[in-house]
């Protein structure tokens, strides 16, 4: 059954169980013995953080964005903050789970620049394949999170996780992303990706031109435009556009918004315009999408 709005959820929303491990509101970490103390959502349901999922046994079968994924031992999924998840089926999964929060990222990645690039390409795939060594280092990484979390005494701890969730980031894309996959690397113009992407995340909805993106960041429309197709191979345009196709999918899917709300969700002139602006890059109207995808 579709409802009116998508359940949105919150490192905040977990506080509350004691098994669980937090720094502040900034991180959550759930070893695989804690997930069963989880109370089930109602699904689908909006992530507000970044989540690193780690599936050590059992299966599973999702869906992220309207993309479904068969999930088993030794899957580790790398998901951005605003993607919807539906889980559709579960066979006695055991898993462990690396959240933090859209600011903390960004002092990681601030951190280690290096990384974005590899980030946005495992977070693109969602669902990667790790060996059993390679799984067996994800779990020491949870658990060291987790005793440092625990740790209040340690006057260090909030700089300590954020170097741990760096080096483990960067062990997560070495095994993760291959060795033929474009190498990372730091550069003026991945930084400006990186702001523009996050600004974009966070904007999309109501802001659809590159021109006010580029002047959030303070350079040209021109240069930003550069600036994104050197790091990424495609315009600031294709990226917005991404954005706004994504989230008409989810609300189609899964909400019973009808199409002048969801035009007026994403700020389009009116339903007709986002109707030809949308059967433009899926090939079907929104109506069709929607029935094709009951």
């Amino acid at each position: 059954m579709k409802q009116e709005n998508l359940n949105i959820i919150t490192i905040q929303d977990f506080k509350k169980i004691p098994t669980l491990s937090f720094l502040d509101e900034d991180v959550m970490v759930v070893n695989n013995s804690d997930i069963y103390h989880i109370p089930q959502p109602s699904y689908p349901v909006r992530l507000k953080n970044f989540v690193v999922a780690f599936c050590i046994s059992g299966t599973a079968r999702i869906t992220i964005n309207t993309i479904s994924y068969d999930i088993s031992a030794n899957n580790v999924m790398l998901l951005p903050p605003e993607c919807v998840l539906n889980i559709n089926e579960m066979d006695e999964p055991k898993a462990t789970f690396l959240v933090f929060s859209q600011s903390y990222g960004k002092e990681v990645t601030t951190l280690c620049p290096s990384i974005w690039s590899s980030l946005e390409m495992m977070m693109r795939s969602v669902n990667h394949k790790v060996t059993e060594k390679e799984g067996l280092m994800i779990l020491s990484y949870i658990k060291r999170l987790s005793d440092y979390c625990n740790d209040a005494s340690n006057k260090f701890r909030r700089e300590i996780i954020k170097m741990q969730i760096g080096s483990f980031l960067h062990d997560l894309c070495n095994a993760c992303v291959k060795a033929d996959s474009p190498e990372s690397y730091l550069s003026r113009e991945m930084q400006i990706f990186q702001n523009f992407f996050q600004l974009a995340s966070q904007h999309f909805k109501e802001e659809h031109s590159v021109a006010f993106y580029a002047d959030k960041l303070c350079i040209s429309p021109k240069y930003l435009s550069m600036a994104v197709k050197q790091a990424v191979d495609k315009t600031p345009s294709e990226t917005i556009q991404g954005f706004l196709i994504q989230e008409a999918k989810v609300l189609l899917k899964n909400t019973n918004m009808t199409i002048k709300q969801i035009s007026n969700e994403l700020n389009f002139q009116n339903p007709s315009f986002f109707c030809r602006y949308f059967r433009k890059y899926v090939g079907v109207s929104p109506i069709e999408y929607r029935t094709k995808s009951v």
